[in-house]
């Protein structure tokens, strides 16, 4: 009786604790993920009477990031805030877990057709060498971009400093001075340079270990629509520093700047704190002191926090209340709550019942999937160094596939085949009259809420869209110059080792996320569940070893732009994913190059022109 008891009040008090957790995910999550296919199947249906072909999440991407940018500017401030309360759970449900749903690439490898063990040999030659070669390319070159806006800027300054001060001075006859007495004319000074370039004063930085500590609620989401402010964001960009070595030496110009903070998603953004605040709940602040001993007053937003013992007054300063709370700043959390794994565990319990009673195989393989990916979340930092979660999914999911199979009598590949069957939310949104009406599988769901995951990632361009403004020519250099490196070398690398020419054109776009990458290898005639594979691949080996990668190089870890570029550009929507943890920072930069990368890469192999030159250059 005392065991039940407690067991009972313990879940009601976890019941209590994650309420609104549970409502924003089962209840306000679904309708936002709903919508965005909606979105995607109405350009779908454009797209084909046009006769064209273009992945509609892409899309969708840009024209909710072009319209949340236009409400904001000729519509009140209520109604963008207001748009941002609804969407704002489902948003950080889709970009919080994007890593798992990029899972059924891998499961259904067994799937595809052998290709030789050459042939593997080689593809993984390819692999590693590009991996190697343009993860830490892409941060020098854009430390390079940096380097060069600083220098233009710099120059600028100078020129418009020295033609102002020319202007302000008197224009005088000859021989004479200010006060009208005639004055010696003044020798040339042939070894003085003509013009001097004045060395940049940068901002004052706090020395390490007086930070500001907020001590307050953890939060649950990849997006906190006003987290430190871009403008705080900025500063940290500016001042990022590279430490000097012989490899960077050109690119040592910038001063060191602080670590930056990450923060801990364990609650949601959307529930609403209690604003009735006494002197003792307020989170303690720690203030930096100079080096003259006077306090300096850390830059603290407090005008979204309500008074002590106030409300909102009406709906719409409630929502923007919640939106714009500041979250903590502390270390992340890469492990899941325990309401999401007893969740899924019911789950996966009641959809055992259901498979054994109808045989509907699809709510325990899904259910399944995730409690996998959970599992990895739980394994020690230093084994995730090496096994990324989303390898413990694929693993965990072969394993009960095979025993499906084994009860069945079906045999493995038979019963893998229950877990992907190709029907999609495009395919449920538009059936057909000749083939009848089937369930998605466990994969097809996951690959369609990952297309709802891209349009998501609009909210976060939108978060820091003065950020991406700012920096738009770094971003653009980069990652323009890594599409058109990476397409031509991989191809011809590949014909170097003498790989099949499909393969090698399947190389092309494994820097770009997986429904861009599908495209692409369309219009080049590539194996597209091949394509798929490497590209998943590229985004878990990307994850584990490019921060790593980056040490080696010398490159400055805690510079947001140089690490979401050399992370977005080449492991794509997995490696900002992981971002979204560790460096929330650089998230918005990564998300903005991974979306440029597809972009651009699907852009070259949608020319016909340049269709042929590559196909020529793989050996078709």
């Amino acid at each position: 009786m005392d065991l039940l008891s407690s067991l009972r009040g313990r879940t009601q008090r976890h019941l209590t604790k994650y309420r609104r957790r549970l409502i924003d995910n089962w209840l306000r999550t679904p309708p936002v993920i709903v919508s965005f296919w909606v979105m995607m199947w109405g350009i779908d249906r454009a797209l084909a009477e046009l006769s064209l072909s273009f992945p509609p999440s892409v899309i969708a991407l840009v024209l909710i990031f072009m319209i949340l940018v236009v409400v904001e500017q000729l519509l009140p401030k209520g109604v963008i805030t207001w748009i941002l309360y609804v969407f704002h759970p489902g948003c950080c449900f889709l970009l919080k877990w994007m890593a798992v749903l990029f899972s059924p690439a891998l499961v259904t490898i067994p799937l595809m057709e052998f290709i030789g063990i050459a042939e593997v040999f080689r593809l993984t030659a390819v692999f590693v060498v590009g991996l190697f070669l343009f993860v830490p390319g892409t941060a020098y070159l854009a430390l390079g971009a940096k380097r060069i806006v600083a220098l233009t800027q710099n120059l600028t300054r100078t020129r418009s400093s020295n033609a102002a001060t020319i202007a302000r001075q008197p224009v005088l006859a000859e021989g004479e001075t200010v006060e009208g007495s005639t004055a010696h004319a003044v020798p040339e000074r042939p070894n003085e340079p003509l013009l001097v370039l004045p060395t940049p004063v940068w901002p004052p930085l706090q020395e390490a270990g007086q930070e500001r500590v907020l001590e307050s609620e953890d939060e649950d989401d990849p997006i906190s629509f006003a987290t430190d402010g871009d403008e705080a964001v900025l500063r940290r960009i500016e001042a990022g520093a590279r430490r000097p070595s012989r490899v960077s030496q050109f690119f040592s110009a910038f001063p060191a700047s602080r670590p930056p903070p990450s923060f801990d998603f364990d609650h949601p953004v959307s529930e609403v704190p209690d604003t009735r605040l006494v002197a003792n709940q307020n989170p303690p602040i720690v203030l930096s002191t100079s080096k003259g001993g006077e306090s300096k007053v850390p830059e603290l937003d407090l005008s979204t926090r309500a008074p002590p013992n106030t409300q909102p007054k009406s709906n719409t300063e409630r929502r923007e209340h919640s939106i714009t709370r500041r979250p903590s700043v502390k270390k992340g959390s890469s492990r899941p709550l325990s309401v999401h794994v007893v969740t899924y565990a019911v789950l996966f319990v009641i959809s055992s019942a259901i498979y054994g009673t109808t045989g509907v195989i699809t709510p325990l393989l899904l259910s399944w999937n995730i409690l996998s990916y959970f599992a990895g979340m739980f394994l020690p930092d230093r084994a995730k160094r090496f096994l990324h979660p989303l390898l413990t999914s694929v693993a965990l999911t072969w394993a009960l596939i095979a025993v499906i199979g084994a009860i069945r009598g079906s045999g493995f590949s038979e019963a893998l085949k229950l877990y992907s069957n190709g029907v999609k939310y495009l395919q449920v949104l538009t059936p057909s009259a000749n083939s009848p009406r089937s369930l998605p599988g466990a994969g097809d769901i996951l690959l369609s809420v990952l297309d709802a995951s891209v349009v998501a990632l609009a909210f976060k361009m939108f978060e820091h869209r003065e950020l991406l403004v700012k920096y738009g020519f770094e971003v653009t250099f980069t990652v323009a110059t890594v599409c058109f490196c990476s397409t031509w070398l991989h191809v011809l690398f590949a014909r170097i080792l003498g790989m099949q020419p499909a393969l090698g054109l399947a190389m092309i776009p494994r820097f770009v996320t997986t429904p861009l990458a599908i495209q692409s290898a369309n219009s080049l005639g590539a194996p597209t569940s091949l394509t798929a594979t490497v590209v998943v691949l590229t985004g878990i080996v990307g994850a584990i070893i490019g921060p790593t990668l980056l040490k080696f190089s010398r490159i400055n870890m805690t510079d947001p732009l140089v690490v979401g570029l050399a992370t977005g550009a080449t492991s794509h929507g997995i490696g900002t994913s992981s971002l979204l943890v560790s460096f929330p920072d650089a998230a918005a930069v990564s998300s903005l190059s991974f979306l440029l990368a597809g972009v651009f890469t699907v852009a070259l192999t949608k020319v016909p022109p340049l269709q042929m030159a590559l196909k020529s250059a793989a050996g078709a």
